[in-house]
């Protein structure tokens, strides 16, 4: 409508009925139509009535009903335009106020509030927005959202009441909703050192945590340890460590021991097998070196058994 132009005969009100439809204006000290008359040198007078120009509306131009200076307006079913000249007029709303919105400009009379869970701060709004995770806005109109009391927080944006705040997941666990229940022990080699954690984080290489299945639901681990180094083993790969028995190995950390394969032996606690000799006359010794032993038990036997 704004800088719309009427330069026939005719109705004003009609015309801004037809431009913008009677019940979006009326009478309301909210808005006005700004109306201007065009002069034939190009210069501009305006003529300024607020609300609504429609004779229903109840406008009654001065001096009384007599018409207007000029004789450009009077008053006849409404207000009308004298022929050959030119009018401008153009809508004039005020800003919606803070807490209320309209997609028509953000002015009124077309404000609405905010619904509950969405908010707007400034002047001549053209939509709410959405509070923002971890808090909420209980009422209609709302200027401002409320953080939820730690540790909790809402499973997404536009909260609209402290029910929509949940208690995060503790130390250890994980929401896949902001952190939020229903809460999950992390997969092995994964940690959740802090509350509200929505994923678990991979642990440094040389450190694990065991397996779900193996945690205390009631406490389970915030920090990864440190795995059993070569030649050693534990629950998981994890402490605490035994060094692998004779005839055994672990070659990586946090490897289980596992046999030595046929052909090799090992003593305790090695990180890999060695070849037998091809003689064992270290087999007749009796006693001897924890090394001969294990020539012993694991090679020679197989070649001259005692």
């Amino acid at each position: 409508v704004s800088g719309s132009t009427a330069s026939d005969l005719g109705d004003i009100g009609d015309v801004l009925r037809c431009k913008i439809p009677a019940w979006y204006y009326g009478a309301t000290q909210d808005a006005s139509v700004v109306v201007v008359q065009v002069l034939a040198d190009g210069s501009e007078v305006m003529l300024w009535q607020r609300v609504c120009v429609w004779a229903k509306c109840g406008y009654v131009p001065p001096p009384l009903r007599q018409g207007y200076a000029g004789g450009v307006w009077w008053l006849r079913l409404g207000l009308r335009l004298q022929s050959g000249r030119a009018q401008r007029f153009q809508w004039d709303g005020r800003p919606c106020p803070p807490g209320e919105h309209s997609p028509r400009g953000g002015v009124r009379p077309w404000c609405e509030p905010c619904l509950a869970g969405y908010i707007s701060t400034t002047e001549g709004a053209l939509a709410c927005t959405a509070c923002p995770l971890g808090s909420y806005s209980p009422v209609d109109g709302g200027t401002a959202c409320t953080a939820c009391p730690s540790p909790s927080t809402t499973s997404q944006p536009g909260g609209a009441s402290l029910d929509d705040c949940q208690v995060l997941c503790f130390a250890g666990t994980y929401g896949r909703i902001q952190g939020a229940p229903p809460c999950l022990l992390c997969d092995q080699g994964f940690h959740a050192p802090a509350s509200g954690a929505s994923v678990c984080t991979q642990c440094a290489p040389g450190t694990s945590t065991p397996p779900p299945s193996a945690q205390d639901p009631a406490d389970p681990p915030t920090a990864c340890r440190t795995l059993c180094p070569p030649g050693t083993e534990g629950p998981f790969g994890l402490g605490p460590c035994t060094p692998c028995a004779a005839g055994t190995f672990s070659r990586f950390a946090g490897d289980p021991c596992q046999a030595c394969p046929a052909g090799m032996y090992s003593v305790q606690g090695q990180a890999d097998c060695e070849e037998c000799p091809t003689e064992c006359e270290v087999a007749r010794l009796q006693g001897g070196s924890e090394r001969e032993e294990a020539l012993r038990s694991q090679c020679c036997v197989l070649q001259w058994p005692l």
